[in-house]
């Protein structure tokens, strides 16, 4: 373990980028770093940016040249396994081969004097596949755009006898640059090198009997059965990617078991995209499918070959999209509006690939260009996150009666609180204005740990009053769920669709909430943090019926509250989950409410 942190309560030891203990909700302190060493020299680590089993990445600093670069470090365990320490080296010989834009650059390589493994490669600022794919489906046009390129570096790639053999979401990278979207494929560290003087040897350079290197719903037949593999094998687990930007899902699922996947993968057919894509014009999926044969020759002949088909196919579909190589036009794929693009495609492809590119864009659901709005803002009570408004369907018509029906509203912009408020925040509303203090904590002041928890045990009065002295308001029920939604109908979490065990701070047995933020991954897309847990939070509404329902109140009187926490389950978290409470709390109630609900502030745009 390059990375850990402890718990100085219960001793219990994390990798990054936890901060804070999961069983106590101690704040975590570190034990073990790179950071702030210095690698022969050369390059100085900065921050940790990720890990997984095989390699820790780190941002570093090219200490002659002042540029920042990223470090990869074979981790420690490891390196005794003569295997994983050769593949290691493999991945830096293998990339460093391998020039091409859409492929990331590896520029060195070497071995500490305490046998610590690392390379060093440009610093790559984008997002990775697998957060889009897992966020919504994609636009079979932008997969196409994305696909083709990844296609570039694979053929760059195979061209030099490098087979990368384990092409996934997780591998590519997505960069935006001036609203385009630009592929940078990575990992190329179990790539098999063939010889270029002969390129038909099988010898491969680690694999060994028994030993399968690659990640099962990606892998090919011939993989699956540890057969000698080329470049259609590549073919095979890219037209898997492209599946699944579609469908949000693989053709065959992993249960764990890899017989079961290695069968399916070996012997059954991959059902049609379109029976999860209803959208996927007959042209995409034709190709698509057609990467997926078992038998290799039935594939297209290359990567090269697989982009092209899937270019001609939009082109079949009545679409337009773009060749990278000969950069004929530009796609904007933000829903920030600029001018630049335009002009750039202008210049390139001429008005009527303009006008063209102007109807794609009006086409595509949730992308209509809108007008700039202001940025987001800080004030004498943490920062604030714009909320660019729009229309979305309210509500959910699968879920509880009073999630029911959905129905179309419309929100103007507004800000947002970035975090829950928390207890060192409300601490200050309650010296200033000499409103009593929650009631657990003790002598009116809450622990020490606690100040960047958020504040429970507050009543909707409570919340509405904090919200005016501090010059907002609550948000509304639909500017609350909208955010939840991050702005997306289709959305039932702020991060996509499905529940992912672990994204937030939902039914863990903790007792109680974690500091604000802890949850990298339970966030909006515009930046707002904690909507599907840790705490519920109090909204302006009186608790009514939806439209269709009447305008009527089980609870009459009573206040609504939003969103899931740390002691309810998870089915109880989705964003159109409605709780409704008298705005003072019964005493009968308070045990069950108290602890878990806090709020947020929202304002609107001046």
């Amino acid at each position: 373990m390059l990375e850990e942190l402890k718990c100085t309560e219960c001793g219990a030891t994390y990798e990054p980028p936890t901060g804070f203990c999961q069983r106590d909700g101690k704040q975590l302190v570190v034990t073990r770093t790179l950071i702030g060493r210095e690698l022969h020299g050369k390059y100085k680590i900065d921050k940790w940016l990720g890990g997984g089993g095989m390699a820790s990445v780190y941002r570093a600093t090219h200490l002659r040249m002042g540029e920042e670069v990223a470090v990869k470090v074979l981790n420690p365990e490891l390196v005794g396994k003569e295997r994983m320490a050769a593949r290691f080296r493999n991945e830096a010989r293998a990339a460093m081969r391998v020039n091409h834009p859409n492929a990331i650059k590896v520029t060195d390589f070497d071995i500490t004097e305490d046998n610590l493994h690392y390379l060093v490669m440009e610093i790559v600022k984008g997002r990775v596949l697998r957060e889009l794919v897992d966020e919504a489906p994609f636009d079979y046009r932008r997969m196409v755009m994305i696909i083709s390129q990844a296609c570039e570096a694979i053929d760059a790639a195979h061209k030099q006898g490098i087979i990368h053999r384990d092409l996934k979401p997780d591998n590519i990278i997505i960069q935006n640059e001036d609203g385009v979207e630009r592929v940078k494929v990575l990992d190329f560290g179990i790539a098999r090198l063939r010889e270029i003087d002969n390129p038909n040897s099988s010898k491969a350079v680690v694999t060994a009997p028994g030993i399968y290197l690659g990640t099962p719903p990606y892998m090919s037949p011939e993989q699956c059965q540890s057969k000698e593999m080329g470049p259609a094998s590549d073919v095979y687990s890219i037209g898997v990617v492209a599946y699944e930007m579609l469908a949000q899902r693989t053709p065959f699922t992993f249960s764990g078991d890899l017989r079961d996947i290695f069968n399916q993968v070996k012997n059954d057919p991959p059902s049609p995209v379109s029976l999860y894509a209803r959208e996927t014009p007959a042209s995409i999926e034709r190709v698509i499918m057609r990467a997926l044969e078992k038998d290799q020759d039935d594939r297209p002949s290359s990567a090269l070959a697989l982009a092209q088909e899937l270019r001609n196919a939009v082109k079949e579909a009545g679409g337009r999209t773009i060749d990278p190589i000969a950069n004929k036009t530009t796609i904007i794929i933000e829903k920030k509006w600029s001018w630049r693009p335009i002009l750039m495609a202008a210049a390139g492809a001429g008005a009527a690939a303009v006008i063209l590119y102007l109807l794609y864009l009006a086409a595509l659901p949730g992308k209509t260009p809108r007008k700039e709005t202001a940025p987001a803002i800080n004030d004498d009570f943490g920062r604030m996150i714009l909320i660019p408004g729009g229309k979305f369907k309210m509500g959910y018509d699968k879920g509880d009666e009073d999630e029911q029906p959905a129905y179309d509203v419309e929100v103007e912009d507004y800000y947002l609180d970035e975090h829950e408020v928390t207890n060192q925040q409300y601490k200050k509303f309650v010296e200033k204005t000499g409103r009593p203090a929650p009631k657990h904590w003790i002598n009116g002041a809450f622990p020490p740990e606690e100040a960047q928890a958020p504040v429970t045990h507050v009543t909707w009065t409570d919340a509405e009053a904090y919200a005016r002295w501090a010059g907002k308001r609550l948000a509304t029920e639909k500017e609350w769920e909208y955010a939840a939604r991050s702005g997306r109908a289709d959305f039932n979490y702020p991060w996509g669709v499905e529940w992912k065990q672990g994204n937030a701070n939902v039914e863990r047995g903790a007792a109680k909430p974690a500091p604000v933020g802890s949850f990298e991954n339970d966030r909006s897309q515009q930046g707002v943090y904690d909507l599907a847990g840790n705490v519920s939070e109090w909204v302006q509404d009186d608790y009514l019926r939806y439209v269709g329902k009447g305008a009527f109140s089980s609870c009459p009187g009573c206040k609504v509250f939003r969103g899931g926490n740390f002691v309810d389950e998870v089915k109880d978290s989705r964003a159109s989950k409605r709780w409704a409470i008298f705005p003072e709390v019964r005493e009968e109630f308070a045990e069950n409410v108290f602890p878990r609900v806090g709020f947020r502030c929202a304002r609107k745009v001046q």
